[in-house]
């Protein structure tokens, strides 16, 4: 079951710029995994600030119940850039525009950790985009026991899930949707890092098919998952016919993407149904020639 997230807005007003509402937004403590700082970002908003254009900045902060501190929630890239340019003297230099700037700044209150990240992933911002992955990492910081597991790894988590759990339609689900149905089942997200962990060697199968097709077995048979796997990304089936043998094979040859590259293209639905099918394999002991796929199939049952 899906988690339900709970925060409530307790005021929210527009103003203008000044030293102290800065300092107060730099010193709000961040959540924990957010996204990392971009001096693009900030170049872009400084840019904006020179040129005159009377920004309204948006900034949200939340109180957390769980922590009992204010945490920010967007604001970080602004205020460092305003910070900066008040170390600098800009606020007091008219012809940098400092005195036209306003902000709007919304306060909620939430319960949980959890609650606040969903509320910094729904939160509106024109200047930053928020990328999917920025979105996985804040909520999985919600959980200390996914503090070790890697942005890529969740990603692909994510991703895989919401394969499985919607296929064709996974591509129309939003970050934050995907996000949730993954922090589900945060066994199988620490159990997918421990056995892909060296990323950069695993980069074959660090596919959201690859975890789609991880996912639905680990639910099936979580030992056999373990040992059918663990035999793929080592290539240790006994014979080239070996279903996991025959799996590695396929992985290490073939890309999702078409054009510039000597290994054959293969699209998503398919890889994940022909993971599935060397799964079934595995599991009736039977030996693998060729993995079939037809075009528009769905993903068959994990036995």
């Amino acid at each position: 079951m899906v988690a339900t997230t709970s925060f409530e807005m307790v005021s929210d007003k527009s103003q203008n710029v000044t030293v102290k509402l800065v300092q107060e937004m730099c010193e709000l403590a961040p959540l924990p995994n957010d996204r990392r700082f971009s001096e693009t970002h900030a170049d872009k908003i400084l840019n904006s600030i020179l040129a005159g254009k009377g920004i309204t900045f948006q900034w949200c902060s939340c109180y957390v119940e769980e922590t009992g501190k204010w945490h920010r929630i967007n604001g970080q890239h602004t205020s460092t850039v305003l910070r900066r340019m008040i170390e600098q003297g800009l606020d007091k230099d008219r012809s940098a525009h400092f005195d036209t700037l306003r902000v709007y700044w919304a306060k909620y209150r939430a319960k949980t950790i959890a609650d606040a990240a969903s509320l910094w992933s729904q939160h509106d911002n024109t200047i930053i985009t928020r990328k999917a992955n920025d979105v996985y990492g804040v909520h999985a910081g919600s959980n200390p026991d996914l503090a070790g597991v890697s942005h890529r790894h969740l990603t692909v988590c994510a991703g895989g899930v919401a394969l499985a759990h919607w296929w064709t339609m996974a591509h129309h689900t939003t970050a934050e949707h995907r996000v949730q149905f993954m922090l589900a089942k945060p066994e199988f997200v620490i159990w997918l890092h421990s056995v892909l962990k060296d990323a950069s060697k695993l980069r074959h199968m660090l596919r959201r098919s690859v975890a789609c097709a991880m996912f639905v077995t680990w639910k099936k048979d979580r030992k056999d998952a373990d040992r059918f796997w663990t035999e793929v990304r080592d290539e240790t089936g006994t014979q080239p016919t070996s279903p996991s043998r025959f799996l590695s094979k396929l992985l290490l040859t073939s890309t999702l993407h078409k054009g510039g590259s000597k290994k054959k293209p293969v699209g998503e639905m398919e890889l994940a149904v022909k993971c599935v099918n060397a799964w079934n394999a595995f599991r009736r002991l039977d030996e693998v020639k060729q993995l079939i796929y037809h075009n528009g199939q769905k993903l068959p049952a994990a036995l």
